[in-house]
């Protein structure tokens, strides 16, 4: 494993004054060196707009992985984000996944190939991957948060299991979930039709004329029947 001083990179308090930051990007600096012969470039463009090759963004690695995921030159491209965890840091850590075997790591600004990725370059072991398009959806309600979905969205830990796919729909189910947990008072702040597509997505009966009061004490009931 190349990342012996793991401890080191994550060693400086969240609140650093501009020496510790530097300090700190230094130390990450080192690391990107050390895995600098696993570099590779994606053979399309599109991969590769918008990243920037001279930056390094220490402890972002979540923003950074989702503001690649959503960049409107990938739409439709088919990527997913990964939430895990690797060598390169001491606890989550995430990644975006590029069709044809390649990794982005958004703190470092680099590609690696998948296979080095997951072996002996980071260790990388995923927990949950979201699909390009359940991403999207979930950036739209968590794009302030992106570190706290699986904890969000309560998903089961991952730890010594496969990792959990979310798909669009299951995001969706997700989400419906999520906010119907969250309480009457948030529920009263969502559209019409946004409650309406909960009710639908949790298989609540329910009039397409019905007055939004009335989709919220639906769904409030669906939450003390545990539905």
């Amino acid at each position: 494993m190349i990342f012996l001083n793991t401890l080191e990179m994550t060693a400086v308090k969240p609140d650093a004054h501009d020496h510790d930051r530097e300090e700190l990007v230094s130390i990450y600096e080192e690391g990107r060196q050390r895995a600098a012969p696993f570099e590779v470039v994606p053979p399309e463009q599109v991969w590769t707009g918008g990243v920037e090759f001279d930056a390094i963004f220490p402890r972002e690695c979540y923003k950074q992985a989702l503001l690649y995921s959503i960049g409107s030159t990938r739409k439709g491209k088919g990527h997913q984000l990964v939430h895990g965890e690797t060598s390169l840091a001491l606890g989550g850590h995430a990644w975006v996944e590029i069709p044809g075997g390649f990794v982005f790591d958004g703190v470092f600004q680099r590609f690696y190939r998948r296979d080095d990725y997951y072996g002996d370059m980071a260790h990388a072991t995923p927990w949950y991957v979201y699909d390009e398009a359940a991403v999207h959806l979930l950036s739209v309600h968590f794009r302030h948060d992106p570190g706290s979905w699986w904890s969000l969205l309560e998903l089961p830990m991952t730890f010594n299991r496969p990792p959990i796919h979310i798909s669009f729909e299951y995001a969706r189910e997700l989400l419906a979930k999520h906010y119907v947990r969250s309480g009457e008072p948030v529920l009263k702040r969502l559209s019409k039709d946004d409650l309406a597509s909960f009710a639908e997505i949790l298989g609540i009966e329910f009039e397409r004329g019905q007055k939004k009061a009335d989709l919220v004490r639906l769904l409030m009931q669906s939450r003390e029947n545990g539905k």
